[in-house]
């Protein structure tokens, strides 16, 4: 990449130029008639100069800067391959802009590189491929770009991304009630795979499927809209130990009015198949039922994978605390972004997650979280009388 002294000696030619070609007017006594021509001359050798990054031609390795591809590429893709390019279709691109044009930013084409890098994986979301598709620098420029469109994303995080205040939630109950009673959300635990392996204490970052991982926990609503998320812990950590550590498990009566609950693996498990409890009819409906609906979570997290397909594998080394942070950060904005989607385009725009791409974070049955054991007896007693009249039928 050609040296950027090489401009600076080019503008310092170009001053001793004109000082040179004053001083001879001076000493010919032509300076009214000709000062003027060289000023013109200077000023407009040095906007010229500023125009361009560099003073030299491109060397070997270097990148041809275009907007080729913003400007006569992409608005001539049909919908669909827009779609595949940057996640979302024009019209939730354009919502998305809307929302955070206030920022101080040439924001159209720096969204379109940060919506590619958060929907691809593997080497073709490298930042080299990335900086040659839309021809910017790779020296920095994409990593610049992605964080300052990372924290505009991340200011709308209190607008989009927030637990339901107690009217929502009776709101949520009400209409859910038919489905399990008193229930408010969902939860699961997924890893989210690095690519490269941690250089400080890799070991707590290996999971129990083999890999290198983040953990995080996501709580949605009955439209898959994500209400509250946990990132940051290592693979390693169990699920369980993740949810009663989070501020739902610690400070429950901020969260929760009543009789509302959480539906989830390490809450409520289904029945065993060498349970005791009530008939085998009943136990084989209130698996059903249970499963039924908790099965939200893992669309929800499949939907978000399926979509933003770098959270399938995180090509982020995480041996720094600002590369961890900027991991968390980025996982933050895919969540923020699926509930945009989910909010305001209402699900116009939804991909269609795979069956193998679905969560299945389930590590075993374990007992309940719940502090209080009669609780819990509570919510399995009120879903197996919504599983009666099944039953009886």
């Amino acid at each position: 990449m050609p040296n950027k002294s090489e401009k600076h000696k080019l503008l310092d030619y170009l001053v001793e130029r004109a000082i040179l070609d004053i001083i001879i007017l001076e000493e010919t006594c032509e300076i009214e008639d000709k000062i003027g021509q060289v000023l013109d001359e200077f000023f407009m050798n040095y906007l010229v100069t500023m125009f361009f990054r560099y003073g030299v031609p491109f060397e070997r390795g270097s990148i041809p800067k275009s907007r080729d591809v913003m400007i006569n590429v992409l608005p001539n893709f049909d919908e669909n391959r827009f779609r595949q390019m940057v996640c979302v279709n024009w019209r939730t691109f354009n919502i998305i802009l809307n929302l955070i044009k206030d920022d101080d930013l040439p924001i159209k084409y720096q969204l379109t590189i940060t919506l590619f890098r958060l929907g691809y994986y593997g080497e073709g979301s490298s930042i080299r491929k990335v900086a040659t598709l839309f021809g910017v620098g790779d020296g920095g420029t994409v990593s610049n770009i992605t964080k300052r469109v990372f924290t505009a994303i991340c200011n709308l995080k209190q607008r989009f991304l927030h637990w339901p205040n107690s009217n929502e939630r009776q709101q949520i109950v009400s209409r859910t009630y038919s489905e399990l009673p008193h229930c408010v959300g969902y939860v699961d635990g997924t890893e989210i795979r690095l690519v490269e392996k941690p250089k400080i204490d890799s070991e707590a970052y290996f999971s129990r499927k083999h890999q290198y991982s983040f953990k995080m926990q996501a709580v949605c609503d009955y439209t898959t809209k994500i209400r509250h998320v946990i990132i940051g812990y290592p693979g390693s950590i169990h699920d369980s130990r993740i949810y009663t550590d989070c501020p739902l498990f610690t400070n429950a009566n901020q969260y929760f009015s009543g009789h509302e609950w959480i539906v989830g693996d390490t809450l409520i498990t289904p029945y065993r198949s060498t349970a005791k409890q009530g008939t085998p009819n009943e136990r084989k409906c209130f698996n059903e039922n249970l499963s039924k609906y908790r099965v939200r979570i893992e669309n929800c997290i499949a939907y978000l994978k399926e979509r933003f397909s770098s959270l399938k594998e995180l090509k982020i080394d995480v041996g720094s605390d600002a590369n961890n942070n900027f991991a968390c950060q980025w996982i933050s904005v895919c969540c923020i972004l699926h509930n945009i989607i989910r909010t305001i385009v209402d699900g116009e725009d939804d991909f269609t997650p795979n069956e193998e791409d679905k969560s299945n974070e389930d590590e075993g049955s374990v007992s309940s979280t719940y502090t209080n054991n009669t609780e819990a007896e509570m919510k399995r007693r009120a879903i197996l009388e919504l599983c009666k009249p099944t039953i009886n039928n």
